[in-house]
């Protein structure tokens, strides 16, 4: 994805990946073992995962061994049929589909 520009460089970096699913077969459980150690490394702050990620993604992972999910998956903007809404910011509050869907999935 391409990422924020107008913010931090930490929020490019970690923008420059959207990482809300992840998933490793047994095959690659030492890139997981890798992921923990960056994130490790990293300052415990917002964004942190996809920094982590990325840098796993850039330095330690082939490319061609990655599944991109697309929007039709996971989404931002709270549209019908797809799996995994996000709600980011205001949105979480403000957007009157994810509010009502939040309610109705509320225990």
């Amino acid at each position: 994805r391409e990422p924020v520009t107008y913010l931090s460089d930490w929020i490019k970096e970690g923008t420059k990946i959207a990482a809300g699913i992840v998933y490793f077969d047994k095959s690659y459980l030492d890139k997981a073992k890798k992921l923990i150690e960056i994130i490790n490394s990293l300052p415990k702050t917002w964004y942190a995962d996809q920094v982590a990620l990325n840098k796993l993604l850039t330095e330690h992972i082939n490319y061609e061994d990655v599944f991109v999910f697309n929007g039709n998956f996971m989404d931002w903007n709270f549209l019908e049929g797809t799996v995994i809404w996000t709600g980011k910011g205001k949105s979480k509050y403000d957007n009157p589909r994810y509010v009502a869907m939040k309610k109705k999935m509320a225990l």
